[in-house]
């Protein structure tokens, strides 16, 4: 299996030049995108900083009790939940892996 692995790897990675984009000589020395460091690199840090902040607040968060998460009935859910709430069924939860079984394939 490992062996199958890296050679289907090596083959995609020695293909790609076959079916990705190819450099032009008339387009060298133009650069697609530009950066302009100072606001990228304050942007970059004020969003990683407000994410990290958000992160820790959703940590600090009690948890929802047992006896109330029984306690909730139907109409106690958003009305565009409520189709997530039925009970566990096991012919609809081999059904549920379809999609994934037909947009992976194994090797």
């Amino acid at each position: 299996m490992p062996k199958l692995l890296s050679t289907t790897i090596l083959l995609i990675f020695a293909s790609a030049s076959a079916f990705g984009q190819t450099s032009d000589s008339s387009n060298t020395g133009h650069k697609p995108y530009t950066i302009n460091k100072p606001v990228d690199i304050s942007l970059t840090a004020g969003l990683a900083g407000f994410t990290l902040y958000n992160f820790a607040e959703i940590g600090r968060k009690d948890g929802t009790s047992e006896a109330k998460v029984l306690s909730l009935t139907k109409n106690d859910v958003n009305g565009f939940d409520r189709w997530a709430i039925r009970p566990y069924n096991k012919s609809v939860d081999k059904a549920s892996y379809i999609p994934f079984y037909l947009a992976i394939p194994y090797p």
